[in-house]
């Protein structure tokens, strides 16, 4: 179950309608049939959110409304994911957090966000992926989240290190304990050339003196040729 909420909620609630109405009928598992947006009366979500799996969407300022639902939610004691844009305040009350990376442009930063997450999430790619992935990565943590694109030969470690560099400007990478890392290409990649990316971001961690950690990859088919590379990165937090 998805929930928008903050300032910019109805913007945002249409571009996830746009996003729902342009995937395909199925993944390519076959366990996810076709999606819609169906808007809920706010008596209704506590309900359904006992039962499923819930991502808390906020962008922008919350009202006193939005904060209690909020709370509510997480407090059902399911797995319930927020994911909140660049600049609004995180809630100690908020127990698995998503930051999305910054941009001058909230709607850019969701944009990106239901390509990458939302997409992982519901299956949409080639290589060893699922919600339940998706939740081990996440869950009780605070993670940060980049994306970024790369061109030409080497462009698979070219921009895992690139993707490593951002997370550590905006995070302290060392005390991270999990690591999500989504590469976004054509169907027909060279699978080798995603192993020179794993092996990149291996390579880049390792520098940094880890020695016990939980990674997870994907693969996430576009359209075209572009290439990028997204990493999340999640660190154990003390909630209060």
């Amino acid at each position: 179950m998805l929930l928008v909420l903050g300032e910019g909620a109805p913007v945002l609630a249409a571009r996830l309608a746009d996003y729902a109405q342009f995937l395909p009928g199925s993944n390519w598992m076959k366990t996810v049939g076709t999606l819609a947006a169906v808007p809920l009366p706010p008596e209704h979500v506590p309900r359904l959110a006992g039962r499923l799996p819930c991502i808390i969407a906020i962008s922008g300022a919350l009202t006193d409304e939005d904060i209690q639902l909020a709370a509510q939610l997480i407090r059902l004691g399911g797995h319930c994911t927020v994911l909140v844009d660049a600049t609004t305040a995180i809630r100690s009350e908020w127990t698995s957090v998503i930051r999305l990376p910054p941009h001058r442009s909230r709607d850019t930063q969701w944009a990106w966000a239901m390509r990458v997450y939302l997409d992982a999430m519901l299956n949409r790619g080639l290589i060893c992926l699922d919600a339940f992935a998706i939740q081990a990565c996440t869950q009780n943590r605070l993670s940060q989240f980049t994306v970024v694109h790369a061109n030409g030969e080497g462009r698979s470690i070219a921009g895992v290190e690139r993707a490593v560099q951002s997370l550590a400007k905006r995070c302290d990478l060392g005390a991270c304990d999990t690591f999500l890392l989504l590469f976004h290409t054509s169907p027909d990649v060279r699978i080798k050339e995603l192993h020179w990316g794993i092996q990149a971001f291996r390579n880049a961690v390792g520098g940094l003196g880890f020695a016990d950690y939980l990674l997870n990859v994907g693969h996430l088919p576009t359209q075209g040729d572009k290439f990028a590379v997204s990493l999340l990165a999640g660190k154990p937090y003390r909630w209060a």
